[in-house]
């Protein structure tokens, strides 16, 4: 018997040795996995404010092209009525001018392009 007792603490040493590197590998891939999903998170973040970005740029550019159509179709209204002095009123004015709009939201129909 005295020869198995010799042995033991080797393998509670051994066995101890491999719990350690059991436990330091699943630390190490948890650390892994928590840097590389932060990675990917942020990549995530920075791509939705791009879309965002280009998004709000596109309905900003579309709202500009629409008050530039408006402002030419109301020149071009007054124009061809002969100047804002042969509209007669002012009321005059601002019905022929609500007439080229589609409703009380939208922008102005071109009169001639």
């Amino acid at each position: 018997m005295p020869r198995n007792e010799a042995r033991a603490p080797r393998y509670e040493s051994g066995l101890m040795a491999l719990v350690a590197i059991s436990a330091l590998t699943l630390l190490g891939t948890a650390w892994w996995e928590a840097r590389r999903d932060h990675e990917v998170t942020l990549a995530e973040a920075s791509q939705m404010g791009e879309t965002l970005a280009s998004a709000a740029a596109g309905r900003i550019e579309s709202t500009f092209r629409d008050a530039a159509n408006a402002a030419i179709s109301a020149a071009l209204l007054v124009e061809s009525q002969g100047g804002i002095a042969a509209m007669g009123s002012e009321a005059k004015l601002q019905q022929e001018l609500k007439r080229g709009l589609w409703d009380e939201t939208s922008s102005a129909r071109l009169v001639a392009v």
